[in-house]
């Protein structure tokens, strides 16, 4: 399970005349997201209709949290993770099969 707990981390101090709004935005809206998930975590209705309307919810609150993550990452210079098809690009290596093992000797008929 993901785990939305969040510290108190501070944005870096401001980067030349403008600062860093977009920064301070996105630390607060992570920040947001986690803690209204939390709430809504611990509040779960008996009543089935209720319960969908709460797991949409917090479906969205995870993307805005993985949104203002995202943006975090890419605000500290860090950029986007890299792609699956470079790990994957490599080649596999061929199975030459299973050795050692003899086959099963046939069932008797009756």
């Amino acid at each position: 399970m993901l785990d939305l707990s969040t510290q108190s981390v501070q944005p870096p101090a401001k980067r030349g005349p403008g600062g860093q709004k977009g920064l301070k935005q996105a630390y607060t809206f992570r920040d947001l997201a986690a803690t209204m998930c939390d709430e809504l975590k611990n509040q779960l209705p008996d009543d089935l209709k209720a319960r969908t309307s709460v797991a949409g919810a917090l479906r969205d609150l995870f993307a805005v949290w993985d949104g203002a993550r995202q943006a975090i990452r890419i605000y500290k210079g860090l950029g986007n993770p890299k792609p699956v098809e470079a790990r994957n690009s490599r080649g596999k290596r061929k199975r030459n099969g299973v050795t050692g093992t003899a086959p099963p000797p046939p069932m008797e008929t009756i």
